[in-house]
C-alpha cells in the first residue's frame, strides 16, 4: 500500500479529498494527521508560505463546480494485440466517422423499397450489363434458378479477369464492386443483412442496424464470399505452368528440377513462394536467352495473378483507413445488438475508468508534484504557480487516490480563454486512454 492510499485511511476531522488546505489552521491539522505522508518539513514550508502570501482565486475557479466526474475508455492492449492492432492505431480510430468510408467501399446501389429480389435491384444496372448477365427483367419464377447460375458464373469470370489484369473484362470496376456487393446481400446465408437494408428503405431513421449491417457486410460477408468463389484455382496454375514447360522445349533434367518446386508447394502450400523459386531456377538454367526470359515471365505472371487473387478483397474493397477496423470487427454480434457497432468495439477492447476532477488553488499545491511526479517539485516552481493570479489546478482522483493534476490558466476576462497548460500523471499509472481530451472536454 503506497503513502497516498495509507493517508486516505488516516483522514479525519473533515479533511477529505481533494484535501483543500486553504488556511494555516487546516495546514496544522493536516500535519498532525500526517496527511498524505508528506512529512513535517513540507507542511512547515506551507505554513511559512501562507504566513506571508495570500492566494488570488481566479474567476473561472470561483465559477467552477466543486467536482466533475467523468468516465474514460482505457484500451486493453492485450486484446488489441490479438488483432494485430497497435495502441496508436486504436487511438486514431473513430468507427462512427469511418462509416462514410465503409459505405463508399461497398458501392451499394440506390436503396429503394423495391428491394424485393436480387433481380429487382439489378434492374438499376445499365442495359449492357443486364444483357451480359443474360436476363431481361421481369423474370418468371421458372427462370430464377438459371439466372442465378448464370450470374454466379459471370461473377467468377470477372473475378478471374481482375486477378489477371486488375480490372473486370465486361464492366467498369465500380459496377463490378456494386454487383458483387448486391449478390452477397441476397445470398440466403445473408438474410440478416438484407433485412437491415430493407428496414433502412422503409424507415431512413433506422441508422444503427443499417450501419451495423454494412460493417458486417464489408468486413466479414464479402471476404467470405470472395474466398469461396476462388477466382484462381491453384491446381490449374500448375497445369498451365507444366504445359509451358513442354512448349519451351526444356530438357528432362530441367523439367525434373522445376517440378521439384511443385513438390515443395505440396508440403508448404505457399504457391507464391513456389513460383518465385521456379522463376529463380529457370533464370540459372542453360537455355536460349529469349526462351529463358519468356518462361521466367510466364512464371512471374502466374505468380502476380495468384497474388492479386489472394489479395482481391483488400484491393477491391478495403482501403488502408479501414484495415484496422476490420481486424477489430466483432463478427455477427453487431447484428444481434441494438447498439451501434462502435459501442460493441468499445465494450470488447476497452475498459471504463471513472475519474473525479476537483478544481483547486490552495497551499497543498506547493506539494502537487507528490501526486503527478512532475518538475514542480523543484524549489520555487510550485510557489510561483500559486503567486500567479491566473493559475489554478484541477486535482485528478481515481477513487480516493490522488493520481495527477491539470494545470490551468484563466484568461477568461482578458480574452475569454481558459488554457489547459499541462496534464500531469505518473507514467507508472499505465492508463492508455482513448479520446482522452474529447472526454475531458465533456467533463
Amino acid at each position: 500500500m503506497n503513502r497516498i492510499e495509507t493517508a486516505c485511511e488516516q483522514l479525519s476531522n473533515g479533511i477529505e479529498p481533494p484535501y483543500r488546505l486553504v488556511d494555516q489552521e487546516q495546514i496544522d491539522l493536516a500535519m498532525k494527521e500526517h496527511l498524505l505522508g508528506l512529512g513535517d518539513a513540507a507542511y512547515k514550508n506551507m505554513l511559512r508560505f501562507a504566513a506571508i502570501n495570500k492566494i488570488v482565486i481566479p474567476a473561472a475557479l470561483k465559477a467552477a463546480a466543486p467536482v466533475a466526474v467523468k468516465s474514460f475508455h482505457i484500451v486493453l492492449k492485450e486484446k488489441i494485440r490479438e488483432c494485430k492492432v497497435s495502441y496508436e492505431e486504436m487511438a486514431g480510430l473513430n468507427p462512427v466517422e469511418k462509416f462514410p468510408l465503409i459505405q463508399a467501399a461497398l458501392k451499394l446501389p440506390r436503396i429503394e423499397k423495391n428491394w424485393k429480389s436480387l433481380f429487382a435491384v439489378l434492374d438499376q444496372y445499365p442495359d449492357k450489363v443486364k444483357k451480359r448477365l443474360g436476363f431481361v427483367p421481369p423474370l418468371k419464377a421458372s427462370q430464377y434458378f438459371d439466372a442465378i447460375v448464370t450470374l454466379r458464373k459471370y461473377i467468377k469470370q470477372e473475378m478471374l479477369s481482375c486477378a489477371r489484369t486488375g480490372r473486370p473484362k465486361h464492366m467498369s470496376l465500380t459496377d463490378f464492386k456494386s454487383l458483387l456487393t448486391t449478390y452477397t446481400i441476397f445470398l440466403p446465408s445473408n438474410e440478416d443483412i438484407l433485412e437491415a437494408v430493407r428496414s433502412m428503405a422503409d424507415d431512413p431513421h433506422r441508422q444503427t442496424p443499417y450501419q451495423n449491417a454494412m460493417a458486417e457486410l464489408l468486413f466479414v460477408r464479402l471476404p467470405r464470399l470472395i474466398a469461396e468463389l476462388k477466382a484462381v484455382d491453384e491446381k490449374k496454375v500448375w497445369q498451365k505452368l507444366f504445359s509451358k514447360m513442354d512448349g519451351f522445349g526444356l530438357t528432362i533434367a530441367q523439367k525434373i528440377k522445376l517440378r521439384g518446386c511443385y513438390d515443395d508447394y505440396k508440403k508448404r502450400k505457399d504457391i507464391v513462394a513456389a513460383l518465385d523459386r521456379v522463376a529463380a531456377l529457370a533464370g540459372k538454367m542453360f537455355m536460349d536467352e529469349t526462351l529463358r526470359q519468356r518462361f521466367c515471365g510466364c512464371a512471374i505472371s502466374l505468380k502476380q495473378t495468384v497474388e492479386f487473387a489472394h489479395g482481391m478483397y483488400k484491393k477491391l474493397f478495403l482501403k488502408s483507413e479501414l484495415d484496422q477496423l476490420q481486424r477489430l470487427h466483432v463478427p455477427g454480434i453487431v447484428l444481434k445488438e441494438h447498439r451501434h457497432y462502435s459501442e460493441v468495439l468499445l465494450e470488447k477492447f476497452t475498459t471504463v475508468l471513472t475519474l473525479s476532477f476537483y478544481p483547486c488553488k490552495d497551499y497543498l499545491d506547493i506539494c502537487k508534484a507528490f501526486a503527478s511526479r512532475d518538475c514542480t517539485y523543484r524549489e520555487g516552481f510550485a510557489e510561483k504557480h500559486l503567486l500567479t493570479p491566473e493559475y489554478f489546478s484541477i486535482r485528478i482522483f481515481k477513487g480516493g487516490k490522488w493520481i495527477g493534476n491539470l494545470y490551468m490558466l484563466d484568461y477568461t476576462r482578458q480574452a475569454r480563454v481558459l488554457v489547459l497548460d499541462r496534464v500531469q500523471m505518473p507514467r507508472e499509472i499505465g492508463s492508455d486512454f482513448l479520446t482522452f481530451f474529447d472526454c475531458l472536454g465533456q467533463a
